[in-house]
């Protein structure tokens, strides 16, 4: 049995976080919902669409929590960013909006104008 086994096999955790590099998410993710466990996973939830999928749908069939996150939201790095995004003129920010550290994202309506919202 490996630790990651132990951890989600004790009655005394609730919830697992997965912080760990992409290619584990879909082992660590699946052995914790297969256990019961209500999950957040650093985002992205999968390497790919369709582990996201199978992760939501075990999920789903277990009853459970899974949640995708991105820990790094308040870091100093990407409020940075966030402030660039804001700072650019509305006619000239076609295409902006990185989902990983914009809270808002913008989009470019074809009129010239850019339409600001929310991410989710």
């Amino acid at each position: 049995m490996t630790y990651h086994q132990d951890l989600v096999n004790d009655a005394d955790v609730d919830v697992v976080a997965i912080t760990v590099k992409v290619p584990y998410h879909l082992e660590l993710a699946t052995a914790a919902l297969d256990a019961g466990k209500a999950v957040y996973c650093e985002w992205p939830l999968g390497n790919g669409l369709i582990e996201a999928e199978t992760l939501a749908a075990l999920a789903k069939k277990k009853g459970v929590l899974a949640v995708a996150g991105l820990q790094a939201r308040s870091a100093p790095s990407v409020a940075y960013v966030r402030d660039l995004i804001k700072q650019v003129p509305r006619r000239s920010s076609r295409a902006l909006g990185h989902h990983d550290c914009a809270p808002k994202v913008l989009h470019d309506r074809g009129d010239g104008r850019n339409q600001a919202y929310e991410r989710g």
